[in-house]
């Protein structure tokens, strides 16, 4: 299995990213972003199920140490 994490994972891009990399039935994907998760129905790779996506609401510059945490996860 692949592990990608993305940063500003909430963002309009970043959205569509992840909803690409989880097409890979072998890929797990950390979204990590300051602001939380919209609904889902803005979040299509939701569609995808939660059991290779994981979301982690923390700001990258006043929790680096827990940023880094959820990387070494």
């Amino acid at each position: 299995m692949s592990r990608v994490a993305v940063i500003g994972s909430t963002a309009f891009s970043a959205v569509d990213f992840i909803d690409y990399l989880l097409e890979d039935p072998t890929m797990n994907v950390l979204g990590i972003s300051r602001s939380a998760e919209s609904e889902p129905v803005f979040m299509p790779h939701h569609r995808h199920g939660f059991e290779r996506y994981a979301f982690k609401q923390l700001h990258l510059v006043d929790q680096i140490d827990d940023v880094i945490a959820a990387l070494d996860e």
